[in-house]
């Protein structure tokens, strides 16, 4: 009978569309599978066992840690490797794994997660241990968001970092999914903070949140979390760039730029914080210090490697920063990093709209096919670029012409639908500028933009009794935004003083 060194331990429900791509990643290394179902009501039973699993039906009773330890519990190799069917096995940990079960060894072993994202623009990646010696007394913790290192930590066995990738590819998931499974733990994170509070669970309510959206009750669990002396540094570093998020989006720079010191403090070479820092100083209109950023943050993401020792892995896709950079430069008009940032993106990413882009900067007249590639190949990224270029081009007709298509494919921009209505109030189309923005400012409750350029037709056209729908709106959705306040309060004095 054929020696079991290695099993393999899931648990499962309604995976059809995910277990046979994981189980094929391990079919040559593992030597049994163990799959525990929660309740399928489609064929992931059936295609488990087609790969040769072993399936073990549990009643869900909320709590991923009680199903995984019934799952290991059923494990009978010398080592167990546990994994999500919405994860792979990465081809080149095969013989890592081999390696590791030719020497027999007892230690458990921390293995790389790599996330994928819908649409893959970051990669992050992190460790925790997935590969672990069966052992009576190890066990896993937590009704969800489970861990396993507190019993190897209780049973003295040691975690060596390993080179052991798994893919996840749940993050690259329909967002609906993403909130149906975020929905499911909240309440099981809710109940187990409740029961005992720690920094762990405080972190998962806040990342939980703010993947729903709920970005008040994230920023209250994050800044729990950060309030626990021994939380890792890793948990630390995403808690803090929330919170510069979190103010950066209210106009609160001051405090943006107090957590963002704290960033530096904890990893200074992880590109995104020079990205975030980029932002800030834009957002102060210090555009030098932004670019200068800008500029940093490019350089730090082109040395930065994914170390497989370290703990904050989070590598930017180059076009972000680029077309930061593109934009930043752009708006001030600086034509020395606008040449910068546009002569890396046509190394990076080569496009025919980079030169267009450069026509319109030195006001060159498009040409026809110019416009056909701005219609047709212009990339999301791309759009506020063209935007800021063309508030000071001067050939008029075609600027509007280039708005209002890009408008058909980019209506949910704020700004291009700012700038396209503009563009039609100043040619004397109001009405139609009008109608457009009443139509859609309610659509952007994270942009108050819309809403202040709506009431600022209605001022200039004196309909001042259609006032009470934007300003309740810009009221209810950015009451904490000190900014969109002030705004407010000029706006009800303008009033007063008109109407007196």
């Amino acid at each position: 009978m054929k020696e079991i060194r290695l099993s393999l331990s899931m648990i499962v429900r309604d995976e059809e569309k995910n277990i046979v791509r994981c189980l094929d990643s391990v079919k040559e290394i593992v030597d049994e599978i163990v799959i525990v179902d929660t309740g399928s009501n489609d064929k992931t039973i059936e295609l488990a066992e087609s790969c040769g699993a072993r399936v073990y039906n549990f009643p869900w009773v909320e709590d991923f840690s009680a199903a995984r330890n019934f799952g290991i519990s059923k494990c009978s190799g010398k080592f167990i490797l546990y994994l999500d069917a919405d994860e792979t096995l990465s081809a080149e940990s095969i013989p890592v794994i081999s390696k590791i079960l030719d020497q027999e060894s007892s230690k458990a072993y921390s293995c790389i997660l790599r996330n994928l994202t819908l649409e893959n623009e970051r990669e992050y990646t992190g460790r925790y241990c997935r590969f672990f010696p069966n052992k009576e007394g190890i066990k896993f913790t937590g009704k969800v968001h489970e861990q396993i290192e507190p019993s190897l930590i209780e049973l003295n066995i040691p975690v060596e970092t390993s080179n052991i990738e798994i893919i996840h590819h749940g993050y690259a998931e329909e967002f609906s999914v993403l909130k149906r499974k975020a929905e499911r733990n909240l309440a099981i994170l809710n109940s187990e903070f409740e029961a005992s509070p720690n920094y762990y669970v405080a972190y998962q309510l806040g990342l939980t949140h703010s993947l729903l959206g709920n970005k008040e009750e994230a920023y209250h669990y994050f800044i729990r979390a950060l309030n626990y002396p021994e939380i890792p540094k890793e948990y630390r570093y995403i808690s803090t760039e929330f919170l510069v998020n979190y103010y950066l989006q209210r106009g609160d720079l001051v405090s943006a730029k107090a957590f963002l010191d704290r960033l530096f403090e904890i990893d200074p070479s992880v590109p995104s914080s020079y990205l975030l820092a980029s932002k800030i100083y834009a957002a102060e209109r210090n555009f030098d210090k932004a670019l200068m950023y800008a500029a940093s943050c490019y350089e730090f993401n082109s040395i930065y490697n994914i170390n497989n020792d370290k703990l904050i892995n989070v590598k930017l896709d180059p076009l972000e920063i680029l077309f930061h950079g593109l934009h930043l430069s752009a708006y001030v008009q600086d034509p020395r990093y606008l040449n910068h940032f546009s002569s890396l993106l046509k190394k990076v990413s080569p496009s025919p709209v980079l030169d267009i882009i450069e026509k319109i900067r030195i006001q060159e007249r498009l040409s026809g096919d110019d416009i056909a590639h701005i219609i047709n190949d212009t990339k999301d990224n791309e759009v506020d670029v063209i935007l800021v270029l063309l508030r000071n081009y001067i050939h008029t007709e075609i600027k509007q012409s280039v708005l209002e298509f890009l408008y058909k494919r980019f209506e949910n921009n704020p700004n291009l639908l700012i700038q396209y209505s503009d563009t039609l109030f100043a040619k004397g189309n109001q009405e139609e500028a009008i109608d457009l923005l009443e139509h859609r400012f309610a659509d952007f409750s994270d942009n108050p933009a819309p809403a202040f350029y709506l009431i600022s037709y209605y001022i200039e056209k004196s309909d001042f009794h259609k006032l009470e729908l934007p300003l309740k709106f810009l009221e209810d959705n950015f009451s904490n935004d000190a900014e969109v306040i002030s705004g407010l309060q000029k706006i009800n004095e303008q009033i007063k003083i008109i109407l007196n």
